[in-house]
């Protein structure tokens, strides 16, 4: 156990510094709050690091080069995309944009995505609803920020971010205007945006990672059949596999590669209300339900430990 001080954990992000301990950002609903914990020994120690307003929905967190913590958050009293980054002198708290307020009668998805690249520096892919597009900050040496705007037309929901490997970003995303799942990589040209699935309503609940050959990997669901989906590009075109078509599954996916390049997602079975996590092996998919207690797997990360 994490932490089951009143209602947490919604809105989960994972990772592994370099000495193997996990780093974990999430709300705190009973509080409101933005939340932070990591491994020391046997023990988690927890913090609070934004309590104002109502703020820490849709976290993403990253490590820096030094294995200090980065979190792209939602601050829902103010509408304002922030970000928190650990220093040597306690946490930073910066405004990114203003992105929009959620309508409590309608379901709107504030999701980020946060990365360092090689420069260190910080970059985010998030939706902004006020503009109804998807969009990428990256901070500047100076600590200002530079946005600007990926794609446009009710798109950039549920989108995920990863560096290929040259340090330039990619985005997975879901396209509300057109019902499918779409793909962003930055060129030298600028922007190449492609449609990976448009088969029925697909790409809520993104997740995306380069293998080490440079060819990205992508988590998804699929509405229209209730379905885990997921899609690589084969160096020529993208190869899309049902992977869970039982039940409702497939919402809240995160990806990640062991050693070998073969992924494992994890995922949240609506109809059973497990934790599920489908890996690739040499004969085919294995599906395991990891925690069925109770009602267990909203907002799930995945990640494993970085070895060296």
């Amino acid at each position: 156990m994490v932490d089951n001080t009143g209602e947490v954990g919604q809105y989960t992000s994972l990772a592994f510094d370099h000495s193997g301990n996990a780093h974990i950002s999430y709300y705190d609903q009973s509080y409101t709050s933005l939340k932070y914990a990591t491994q020391a020994g046997s023990r988690w120690l927890l913090e609070t690091i934004d309590s104002i307003g109502d703020a820490g929905k849709y976290t993403s967190l990253e490590l820096d080069h030094n294995d200090l913590p980065a979190i792209s958050y939602y601050d829902s009293s103010s509408g304002n995309l922030k970000f928190a980054h650990k220093t040597d002198a306690g946490w930073s708290i910066q405004i990114i944009e203003s992105v929009g307020k959620a309508n409590y009668d309608e379901k709107l998805d504030f999701y980020s995505s946060l990365r360092f690249n090689q420069n260190g520096e910080p970059v985010i892919a998030y939706f902004n609803r006020n503009q109804q597009s998807l969009k990428l900050a990256r901070q500047n040496s100076d600590g200002t920020w530079e946005i600007s705007t990926v794609d446009s037309g009710n798109t950039g929901w549920h989108c995920s971010m990863a560096l290929d490997q040259s340090g330039n970003p990619a985005i997975s995303y879901f396209d509300k205007g057109n019902n499918v799942l779409k793909f962003s990589h930055w060129t030298n040209n600028g922007w190449d945006i492609s449609v990976v699935d448009s088969n029925g309503r697909v790409g809520e609940f993104t997740s995306l990672v380069y293998d080490q050959s440079g060819n990205p990997h992508i988590s998804y669901f699929d509405e229209s059949g209730d379905d885990l989906k997921y899609a690589f590009w084969d160096k020529s075109r993208w190869r899309v596999i049902y992977i869970d078509t039982g039940g409702r599954s497939g919402l809240y996916t995160s990806i990640a590669l062991n050693g070998e390049g073969k992924p494992y997602i994890s995922y949240y079975d609506l109809y059973t209300k497990h934790l599920k996590v489908a890996s690739l092996s040499g004969i085919g998919w294995n599906i395991l339900t990891v925690d069925r207690d109770g009602d267990a797997g909203l907002y799930t990360s995945i990640a494993f430990v970085i070895e060296y």
